[in-house]
């Protein structure tokens, strides 16, 4: 099974501003990382999320923003700062994933794939 197009426009509506090739280019990238036969199931999703999570850093990197930031969690008025939340891990990854929504879901996705892995003992290279 592919993940097509459609799948993307019917589960995230509100990402309908994204035009055809790049979504389709980010579903042809996730596809050669999340494979069926590890998602099994969670397949879709976690391409979708995926995808959602890469387009809103693309269009936070297209409006100047070159580094996706975790939530902000404090802020100083005088002599101005600013603190954001730490990532509760040193993988360079998660961190990045973590910094949308649609990321964050793909995180608690590819964890219960991880979870399933783990518990039949098979080691898979994928994401």
């Amino acid at each position: 099974m592919t993940y097509a197009l459609s799948d993307f426009r019917t589960r995230f509506p509100e990402l309908a501003g994204f035009e055809d090739p790049q979504v389709q280019a980010l579903v042809d990238e996730a596809e050669l990382q999340i494979k069926e036969e590890i998602w099994d199931d969670l397949f879709k999703l976690g391409i979708g999320y995926y995808v959602a999570h890469n387009l809103i850093i693309s269009k936070n990197q297209a409006q100047g923003d070159a580094n996706p930031s975790l939530p902000v969690t404090g802020m100083n008025a005088g002599n101005v700062g600013v603190q954001m939340q730490k990532g509760n891990t040193s993988d360079q990854s998660e961190i990045f994933f973590q910094s949308t929504s649609y990321g964050q879901q793909y995180l608690r996705l590819r964890n219960i794939v991880g979870t399933r892995i783990g518990q039949t003992g098979q080691y898979v290279n994928s994401i």
